[in-house]
């Protein structure tokens, strides 16, 4: 269970490594193409939150995806369940930006740090707009921490109990 949470998770810390770098390289461009250049400036602050939000992210996603590997009944099932996640995961980002949700979602304040993955997209898109709170931040990262350690200790009984693992 521990080789193959280590795998999972260094290949997703680089991933998230690769991620960080082309937000970071956007970042400026993107402001600029909105017309937002005179507005929105980011300081070395905000580039380390939003590494910390995209690792800590991405170690819940490498959690959630090491618990659906380890319960799918081969490598198959698993590489079909993990991309139904994901498009959920873009779809729920995309209805932020529709009025009446976003608004749903703001209601909602620090519940939305606690939801793994969700998270992240929120306070990164806060992060973005340059309209972040602190313990906003750290309360995801916490969260997202806390859901990884939860996921390794879930594939850990699973392994303990092999008919789970092996069918």
């Amino acid at each position: 269970a521990a080789g193959k949470a280590i795998c999972i998770f260094m290949a997703a810390v680089a991933g998230g490594i690769s991620a960080f770098a082309g937000m970071a390289l956007s970042l400026p461009k993107m402001a600029s193409a909105l017309g937002m250049e005179n507005g929105l400036t980011y300081s070395m602050k905000e580039y380390v939150l939003l590494f910390a939000v995209t690792i800590t992210a991405v170690f819940a996603l490498a959690g959630l995806l090491l618990v659906i590997s380890s319960v799918a009944k081969d490598a198959k099932q698993a590489t079909s369940i993990a991309p139904v996640i994901m498009v959920a995961m873009m779809i729920a980002s995309f209805l932020t930006m529709v009025d009446g949700f976003g608004r749903a979602v703001e209601n909602l304040g620090m519940a939305n740090a606690v939801i793994p993955a969700w998270n992240a997209m929120t306070v990164m898109q806060n992060i973005m707009l340059l309209e972040y709170s602190p313990v906003f931040v750290a309360v995801t990262c916490v969260a997202n921490l806390a859901f990884t350690a939860i996921c390794i200790t879930v594939v850990g009984k699973m392994f303990e109990n092999e008919k789970i693992v092996n069918g």
